[in-house]
């Protein structure tokens, strides 16, 4: 599992309507169609080229700087990876000798975790009645399993869920704001977490003298941000900011005026916040994604324990948060060989041995990453075969499945 951050900054604009053009009916996976005043397809308006020659020079170069970001990338990779001299090489025997029992206590931590993740799905579209309560946890897996191995992570994944739930009688516009909303308190309980790391670790004298300042100031930071943006997002202002400035961007077309624009971006956002439902439900989806990341956190430890590295879960979440930090990187899906160069790295400046800390890492990764998307893959298999059909209720969506 790894943060989504600017996922909800991509998907909040392609959840509502801000720029006035007229939609026509949706085809192809529920995909608008835009209505135009421009000759129909069936006129006739001579040959075009399919791409002018101007155009593909323009298109070139950010190929060219996604392959040049990709190679510094691996380059990186690769540095960490030797600088942990004969720790891989050597892991192999600390892993034959892991403790199975260890090992499948991890993969229960992992379980939890993707229930977790199941549970802040179904509650963001409005629970599920009667059989077909899996959906959500089966979304979640190919959301955040199968997806976090695409390229894109996990915008790939949000896609593939989309469409089997749009099967399932949801709109567009439903998903759309869950999945925004899936994002924001993702991100939200990651900075938490990370905020509490960095306060305990501090006060217990695990971060360097001179790095403490800066360990300080951004804990302060984020605290400061989440408290700033929960207040933000609460009022209808920045939706109605967000809304005039997608419609003054809006160039295909004449740009509408302000007073339009604040309107669709307040009834987007009385919508939005009416999604997430009661207080108490919203204090709940916040605590189902905290205990995500304290769940794949927890998993790190069992399978750390596995190999015989009897950490404290105070250094576990060090060198968990430093991981998702650098899982970050583009280019690198989960960030396979960042992720599995830091958390080594971080234990053994803790005092920890370098081989083991490199086995059970590897056992976490094989845990907590391809198992997922293995299970996520026959998730969507799964949800792809199985016939659905949709009754409307009062004020949620009941599904039942044959």
């Amino acid at each position: 599992m790894t943060p989504e951050f600017g996922q909800a900054l991509l998907l909040w604009p392609a959840a509502a309507d801000f720029t006035g053009v007229r939609r026509g009916p949706s085809y192809g996976g529920g995909m608008p169609v835009v209505e135009t005043d421009g000759p129909s397809p069936s006129q006739n308006t001579g040959p075009e080229p399919l791409m002018p020659a101007r155009w593909a020079f323009r298109l070139s170069r950010p190929a060219l700087v996604r392959l040049a970001l990709g190679a510094a990338v691996v380059l990186t990779g690769a540095v960490l990876l030797a600088r942990l001299g004969d720790g891989i090489p050597a892991a192999g025997g600390a892993l034959e000798d892991a403790s199975v029992p260890w090992l499948v206590a991890a993969l229960v931590a992992e379980l939890l975790c993707y229930a977790c993740i199941g549970q802040l799905l179904g509650r963001l579209l409005g629970g599920y009645r009667g059989p077909g309560r899996l959906v959500p946890f089966r979304s979640g897996l190919v959301i955040y399993g199968l997806g976090s191995l695409l390229p894109g992570s996990p915008a790939p994944g949000f896609g593939m869920a989309a469409i089997e739930l749009r099967r399932r009688g949801f709109s567009s516009r439903r998903l759309s704001q869950a999945f925004l909303w899936c994002s924001w308190f993702n991100v939200r309980s990651f900075l938490a977490l990370a905020a509490l790391t960095g306060t305990t670790a501090t006060f217990r004298g695990r971060v360097p003298s001179d790095a403490t300042g800066f360990v300080i100031g951004a804990v302060l930071l984020v605290i400061g941000g989440l408290v700033v943006t929960s207040i933000a997002v609460s009022r209808p202002a920045l939706a109605e900011g967000v809304a005039v400035l997608v419609g003054r961007l809006n160039w295909r077309g004449s740009r509408p005026s302000w007073s339009p624009s604040r309107a669709a971006g307040a009834n987007w956002h009385a919508d939005a916040m009416e999604s997430l439902g009661s207080r108490r439900n919203q204090v709940l989806i916040g605590c189902v994604a905290l205990g995500s990341w304290v769940a794949d956190a927890i998993c790190l430890r069992l399978a750390l324990i596995a190999v015989g590295v009897h950490a404290g879960m105070g250094i576990i979440l060090i060198a968990y948060v430093a991981s998702m930090l650098v899982s970050l990187v583009p280019l690198l899906p989960g960030g396979f060989g960042l992720v599995e160069a830091t958390v080594p790295a971080v234990l053994h400046h803790y005092g920890f041995d370098l081989e083991a800390a490199v086995a059970g890492t590897l056992a976490w990764r094989g845990l907590a990453l391809l198992l997922p998307a293995i299970a996520g893959g026959v998730a969507l298999v799964t949800l792809r075969l199985q016939p659905s059909r949709v009754v409307q209720a009062a004020d949620s969506v009941v599904l039942e499945t044959g």
